[in-house]
């Protein structure tokens, strides 16, 4: 399995709010519950932000996820990355999203890719660790963590 990073379009919006309408991805996500009215006012934003960017993730043809950054600036940004077909959970696919993000980051110059996760989240915090990411605060169940990328 190889997956691959495509445009985020309109299309991807309700997709976004189907799998975030799930609780539990809610949580691990941190992510607010927003309706169609933010959600594409969002949207409509993106176009003209320098410090956010996201891709749909694809896999075998199928839109299963998004990863992206935000916070971004000439040196760091942060990460943020689900799988959210649940069909395709637990195949390693983490993996191949922190390397594409760090090939995003190299190309772009950034020398840091901080994150934050739900520190009871044992897989992805694992994945973190494997991957690099060392855990620089916490604060209320949630680990801070970063990675120096090689320039």
């Amino acid at each position: 399995m190889t997956i691959e990073l495509r445009a985020f379009d309109e299309t991807m919006l309700s997709l976004t709010s189907r799998w975030l309408s799930d609780p539990e991805l809610r949580l691990l996500t941190q992510s607010p519950s927003i309706d169609r009215e933010q959600q594409m006012a969002w949207f409509k934003g993106l176009e003209a932000r320098k410090d956010y960017a996201i891709w749909t993730v694809v896999e075998a043809g199928t839109a299963i996820g998004v990863m992206g950054f935000k916070h971004i600036d000439q040196d760091s940004a942060e990460y943020f990355g689900y799988i959210g077909e649940q069909l395709w959970g637990g195949r390693g696919l983490g993996k191949q999203l922190m390397d594409s993000a760090f090939a995003i980051a190299a190309a772009r110059g950034w020398r840091t890719i901080s994150l934050h996760v739900l520190a009871d989240n044992f897989i992805a915090v694992n994945l973190y660790f494997d991957k690099g990411f060392r855990i620089v605060s916490a604060s209320d169940g949630i680990f801070y963590m970063t990675k120096q990328i090689a320039g």
